[in-house]
């Protein structure tokens, strides 16, 4: 699992990737990547 957490000014992203064998998950500040990033092209980046 890595962990990360990100601040600019007032603002705080934490982000957590894990592998569970073979499902892979990313948590952004509490929510699956897809909930947080609703544009493809932004879940493309990450």
């Amino acid at each position: 699992m890595y962990q990360a957490v990100g601040k600019r000014k007032s603002a705080v992203a934490r982000v957590r990737l894990s592998d569970k064998g073979d499902k892979t998950e990313i948590i952004v500040n509490g929510k699956p990547m897809n909930e947080y990033f609703n544009s493809p092209m932004w879940q493309k980046t990450i």
